[in-house]
């Protein structure tokens, strides 16, 4: 399991300007929770300059919680 800092420093690689795709966060932060036991889900849409984004939902799995869609 990754530490704190190589997560942050994996992070800080990824290029993240609003103008790009969004994706390459949002795989890696769920890889990440999935290690944790997080269960995660994504939705895409399409912003006003036409570029795809992704939202990202988070929920621990040892609460019980549910994330439908």
């Amino acid at each position: 399991m990754k530490t704190i800092v190589e997560h942050l420093s994996h992070l800080l690689r990824i290029a993240s300007v609003s103008s790009l795709c969004n994706r390459p966060m949002v795989d890696y932060a769920v890889s990440a929770l999935h290690e944790f036991g997080w269960q995660t889900k994504t939705m895409e849409y399409t912003d006003a300059a036409g570029v795809p984004k992704f939202n990202l939902v988070a929920a621990p799995e040892e609460r019980g919680w549910r994330i439908r869609g």
